[in-house]
């Protein structure tokens, strides 16, 4: 997954600590793999270099068309398949070196 961070409020370089409002972001990206989609998420700055994220997708993927069953000849022997969609939930750590 591609993503682009968005940080809605600015940076305090004086600062020692970061404030909640520096330790939130936003995110949006694309998801590459194992199909293409796109995702939105939240991320959480814990203390500086290490994040907690989390968000959602929605991924393209290959459907049987309607009429079509696993494990059966396929009506239409050429493409079976349709586009349908899928979501999909995630969560996990960030870390800066």
């Amino acid at each position: 997954m591609g993503i682009l961070n968005i940080h809605p409020w600015a940076y305090d370089a004086d600062s020692f600590q970061p404030s909640w409002r520096e330790r939130l972001r936003l995110f949006v990206g694309g998801i590459l793999n194992p199909e293409f989609g796109i995702s939105a998420g939240i991320g959480l700055q814990l203390v500086r270099g290490l994040s907690v994220n989390a968000g959602a997708g929605f991924v393209l993927i290959d459907t049987l068309k309607p009429g079509e069953a696993f494990g059966a000849k396929p009506l239409d022997s050429e493409d079976p398949f349709e586009y349908g969609t899928a979501t999909v939930f995630f969560a996990g750590l960030g870390y800066n070196f």
